[in-house]
């Protein structure tokens, strides 16, 4: 095997080397019971939505009526652009759902505002929406639907699709996934009840500008919410490194920032570079020792004398007849070897 055939098995040793480093994919966990909310990670989102949002031992809660009704939508989003794939749950518990008499509805949205670029000055972005709703017609229902303009530049809700809620079931989970261009929309009732999925969507290959929770409508409404979850292999966070929190009465696992995983990675990568460069000097080192005494001889030119490179570093060495067999020392670099004997009239 030549040099170049173990710099080839070295290179190889980096890249499993390399693929044993952690992946860049986040799960950001955020738990509002015990009255938590990290400002570095989440904010407040609408007209005036810290007026209506109260952080409690139970959870983030939230109320509507009584006198205390938005301007628009309120809800609490994640301080985080998306890029790819990702994951977004909440899990809520309604105390309070009132049908209202007229307008959309009330309830719960999970709401995901696609970073596409607006056709006029002024427009929205499109959007894809989960919620858990009481509408003036349909009672109480899981609704999809994803926001966008029409070709008369009216933005307006497609692919569109509903079904009955579980009005005893008070509390579940909402969730919004992309798999490519596609989102997917599914909800679960209860803590633990089994995920439905409601709808796919071709949205295109878009970035996601926001992931939001909110509150909807504009009758009562009493509601928590108690976790929030994002996932996704870039999440774009400003203000502290991301430090996923885990559920209540675990004990907080170690997690490395992300300016100290970067750093990690580069000594991964230092590290395998030089482990490769030793592996093919020791290799190609222990090639050259094992080579037969003989290959290494060369005509010195001088009767009497026996020519020969060492077998350590290779330079031209000289001894006189009478000290074949024998063991010498290199004069440049002090290796001990033994000098080749040759048979009666060959050298």
């Amino acid at each position: 095997m030549d040099f170049f055939s173990h710099a080839r098995s070295g290179f190889v040793l980096t890249l499993i080397l390399l693929g044993a480093a952690p992946s860049c994919a986040e799960e950001v966990v955020h738990d509002f019971r015990g009255a938590k909310f990290d400002q570095d990670l989440l904010r407040f989102d609408g007209p005036d939505a810290q007026l209506f949002y109260i952080p409690e031992e139970q959870g983030l809660r939230v109320r509507l009526g009584d006198g205390k009704v938005p301007r628009g939508t309120i809800g609490v989003a994640w301080k985080s652009t998306v890029r790819g794939d990702f994951t977004a749950t909440a899990h809520y518990e309604v105390l309070e759902n009132e049908r209202p008499k007229a307008g959309y509805g009330t309830g719960l949205e999970l709401y995901a505002y696609l970073d596409t670029v607006p056709k006029k000055e002024g427009q929205s972005r499109d959007g894809v929406a989960l919620v858990r709703i009481d509408r003036p017609a349909d009672g109480l229902v899981f609704r999809f639907s994803y926001m966008t303009y029409d070709e008369a530049d009216r933005r307006v809700p497609k692919a569109v699709v509903q079904v009955p809620a579980d009005a005893e079931q008070k509390r579940g989970r909402l969730r919004l996934a992309r798999q490519g261009p596609t989102f997917i929309a599914s909800f679960a009732e209860g803590d633990d009840g089994p995920w439905q999925e409601l709808q796919r969507v071709d949205a295109g290959a878009v970035n996601v500008r926001m992931v939001r929770m909110a509150a909807i409508g504009q009758a009562r409404l009493d509601a928590r919410i108690l976790e929030m979850r994002l996932d996704g292999p870039e999440l774009r966070f400003q203000g502290k490194p991301i430090v996923a929190q885990p559920p209540p009465g675990s004990p907080p696992p170690e997690q490395t920032p992300p300016g100290q995983r970067i750093y990690w990675m580069l000594w991964v990568i230092g590290g395998a570079i030089v482990l490769t460069l030793i592996f093919v000097v020791v290799v190609w080192r222990k090639k050259r020792a094992s080579q037969p005494a003989s290959a290494a001889v060369a005509e010195s030119g001088h009767p009497g004398m026996i020519a020969f490179a060492c077998g350590a570093c290779g330079k031209n060495l000289k001894v006189r007849d009478d000290n074949a067999g024998k063991r010498i020392k290199c004069p440049h670099c002090g290796q001990f070897m033994q000098a080749p004997v040759f048979e009666s009239g060959k050298r």
